[in-house]
C-alpha cells in the first residue's frame, strides 16, 4: 500500500530543511497523480454503465486448474478483492477484467479492474 499522505508530509519536511532538493516538484508530481487516479476510478474509465456492465458479466465465476494441476491438490476459492485479507491469500483466486492500467513513471504498472 502506497502512504501518499505520507509521502507528501515528508517531502514537505524536507523542503523546509533543505529547499534545494526540489521536494515541491516531487509532492506537485504525487498530488497530480492522484487527482489523475481518482479521476480515472470515478469516470470508470470513462465507459458507459452498459459497457461495464457488459465486462462484469464477462468475469469468470470459477478457477479452472492449470492443464496437469489436479484440482483437490491445491484446492482455490473464487472471491473477491474486498474478502481478501492484508498480506498473502492462499487458495484464493479473484478473477477480474482489467479496464485501464494507470502510468506511474519509474513503477510497476497499477490498473483498474473490475471484479466478480
Amino acid at each position: 500500500m502506497e502512504k501518499y499522505k505520507e509521502a507528501v508530509s515528508d517531502y514537505l519536511a524536507a523542503h523546509q530543511i533543505d529547499p534545494t532538493l526540489n521536494a515541491n516538484k516531487c509532492v506537485d508530481n504525487i498530488r497530480s497523480f492522484v487527482i489523475k487516479t481518482a479521476s480515472q476510478i470515478n469516470k470508470k474509465a470513462n465507459l458507459k454503465q452498459a459497457k461495464i456492465s457488459e465486462i462484469a458479466k464477462s468475469v469468470p465465476t470459477s478457477f479452472i486448474p492449470i492443464k496437469g494441476e489436479k484440482p483437490e491438490e491445491k484446492p482455490l476459492t473464487v472471491t473477491n478483492f474486498e474478502s481478501l485479507a492484508s498480506g498473502k491469500n492462499i487458495g484464493f483466486v479473484t478473477p477480474c477484467k482489467v479496464l485501464t492500467s494507470i502510468d506511474k513513471p519509474m513503477s510497476v504498472p497499477l490498473y483498474f479492474s473490475i471484479t466478480i
